[in-house]
């Protein structure tokens, strides 16, 4: 198996990370009933929880390490809404910013419903649409009054959109270890801040022959610095 992007940060940087994905994505937990109205309304919540300035700089084989976690909201309405074409409300990313300009990046795209009960067919294309463009590498995020879920967007799939709560992880946890620790999510699928679009594994859509420059709803981006 190829080297990952858990390989490339150390334990302790790692471990720092995932205990703040945890705690914060629980601490999210407690404003369902002040957000249950719109699924949105959650999700803005959540990733504001998530947000995390710059932690305390560690030197770790004399190198100096540090991290934050930023999000952005972008417009998400329109015929040509990124929802729309690829099923994504958004995408969490990982991005190592090296020694000499060298950048690491590794995305997950998800989509996120409130109360997820029964057989979901429109949850089904979303996914569908999601797996099209980044195999692998999609999630969906369940909220519910007793606690926030995930599951492999592949699983989802498999059910034919029925909840299977054997393949379900507490939303803390799935971040922390199933996003985090490289288990789903692709190097080729990520924001990029310069061209200000979505970089997909997949083939990139396009309108009338010309390339869609895709802004995600919701942006989440974990940015460690080696330098």
């Amino acid at each position: 198996m190829g080297s990952t992007i858990k390989d490339s940060i150390p334990d302790s940087i790692f471990h720092s990370i995932s205990r703040h994905l945890i705690k914060s994505a629980h601490r999210a937990e407690d404003g369902y009933l002040s957000n249950e109205e719109e699924e949105d309304s959650i999700t803005g919540d959540l990733f504001r929880s998530l947000r995390k300035g710059w932690a305390q700089p560690a030197t770790i084989n004399n190198e100096p390490w540090k991290w934050r976690l930023t999000t952005r909201k972008f417009r998400g309405k329109g015929e040509l809404a990124t929802e729309s074409i690829l099923g994504a409300d958004g995408i969490i990313q990982v991005e190592i910013d090296g020694n000499q300009g060298s950048v690491i990046r590794k995305g997950m795209l998800f989509q996120a419903k409130k109360g997820w009960k029964y057989r979901n067919q429109k949850l089904v294309d979303q996914v569908a649409k999601m797996e099209e463009f980044a195999p692998e590498s999609s999630a969906m995020f369940d909220y519910r009054p007793d606690g926030y879920r995930a599951f492999v967007g592949r699983v989802v799939l498999q059910s034919h959109g029925r909840p299977d709560m054997t393949m379900q992880r507490r939303l803390g946890e799935f971040l922390a270890d199933i996003f985090l620790g490289c288990l789903v999510g692709r190097t080729d699928t990520y924001y990029d801040w310069d061209k200000r679009t979505l970089i997909l594994a997949g083939h990139q859509p396009t309108y009338a022959n010309i390339p869609v420059f895709l802004h995600p709803k919701y942006l989440a981006a974990i940015q460690i610095e080696r330098k």
